[in-house]
């Protein structure tokens, strides 16, 4: 399983090539202006997922922010169309979606659907910052499997899973046994 991320922090943030894809000007203004702050400089805007699809054919992004609502399409099904994708560069790239939507249930949805990190809205500049940290620094194994495709869900806090902890026999494992 490749590990995604790391060229971020080889790159610097200056040449880091984010997507903010975000359907309110003033957010979106608010965003890149404060992204810019902090040294990003290689910025391109997308109001909706349509245009999040164009801008990305024409050069893959190192990063993207996301809105979940957005006014044609929505975040959860632009985050499913890049992590379906064939080429590795596009589907291993960190999302960092941000929303209103805030429940258990909604974090949960858009964890499934393959975002790599969760802003809630409303959300300080801070938050932002420590996402994209936890991005550069703490990048997680990214899962390719039958019913997801996304970073590893499981947060160890460093340590490494000892046990299994599937709550049903593995197809594999099961027909080892059997041979």
């Amino acid at each position: 399983m490749p590990q995604y991320a790391g060229h971020i922090t080889s790159k610097g943030l200056g040449a880091v090539q984010l997507l903010i894809v975000e359907d309110q000007e003033a957010l979106c203004t608010l965003l890149e202006r404060a992204l810019r702050r902090l040294g990003f400089e290689q910025i391109t805007i997308a109001n909706d997922a349509y245009h999040a699809m164009e801008a990305i054919r024409k050069k893959i992004p190192d990063l993207i922010l996301t809105d979940w609502m957005l006014g044609h399409g929505d975040g959860i099904s632009l985050t499913k169309a890049i992590r379906a994708s064939t080429d590795a560069m596009l589907s291993t790239v960190p999302i960092i979606m941000i929303s209103g939507r805030n429940t258990v249930e909604d974090i949960q949805h858009a964890r499934d659907a393959g975002i790599t990190e969760f802003v809630a809205k409303p959300f300080s500049l801070q938050d932002i910052c420590d996402r994209i940290v936890a991005v550069v620094e703490k990048p997680r194994m990214f899962v390719v499997a039958p019913q997801f495709i996304g970073p590893d869900r499981r947060r160890t806090k460093g340590k490494q899973v000892k046990s299994e902890r599937r709550t049903r026999p593995s197809p594999i494992t099961d027909a080892k046994a059997g041979s």
